[in-house]
């Protein structure tokens, strides 16, 4: 998906219903995902959520709940506030791997940000999209989970209009796991 400028970019809202993740249907065991959004003032319990190696279940019923539904790696920043961390989410359970330093996102600047994860090491990189990547935001090495779908949404309770990502580009790629159809009855 590529946001052209001549229509609205493609945002990720939340009403008192649905969370509307963005989310891949193929599962991979090696993948590099980026997406360039505009900043946009969102409620004090609005966060950016970032799931990978995510299986399972994902409600979307409640925002609040996105961040620890089925199984993943689960980054959540809020923007106002202090919610910033990494968790490593097992059955519906999150157990919190680190918290995240803060990033200095200003209002009406469009980001990139783009995760890296291969052979256990998860590294998350963060830009104005005026600017290349530096050193990783934020990296860290855990295999406990391999593989799963990349989903990206807006987490926590808040007003639909206000609190919106403005999408403008998201590319995803790498190491699809091939998913082995089952056969029944004879084969001829």
């Amino acid at each position: 998906y590529t946001h052209d400028d001549s229509i609205n970019a493609l945002s990720i809202a939340r009403n008192s219903i649905r969370a509307f993740p963005l989310y891949t249907e193929d599962v991979f065991s090696e993948v590099t995902a980026e997406y360039r959004f505009k900043y946009s003032t969102l409620s004090t319990s609005s966060c950016i959520n970032l799931r990978w190696c995510s299986e399972g279940d994902l409600d979307t019923t409640n925002g609040n709940t996105l961040r620890t539904s089925g199984t993943g790696y689960s980054l959540q920043y809020r923007l106002n506030g202090a919610t910033r961390r990494i968790d490593y989410v097992i059955n519906d359970v999150a157990t919190e791997l680190m918290t995240l330093p803060i990033y200095p996102f200003e209002q009406g600047t469009i980001y990139k940000l783009k995760l890296v994860s291969s052979n256990g090491v998860h590294s998350i990189y963060l830009a104005p999209d005026s600017e290349p990547y530096g050193d990783p935001y934020i990296s860290f090495e855990d295999n406990r989970l391999t593989q799963g779908k990349v989903i990206f949404a807006r987490s926590g309770a808040g007003d639909a209009v206000e609190d919106v990502f403005e999408l403008h580009s998201i590319e995803i790629s790498g190491t699809r796991v091939y998913q082995k159809p089952i056969h029944r009855g004879a084969m001829l």
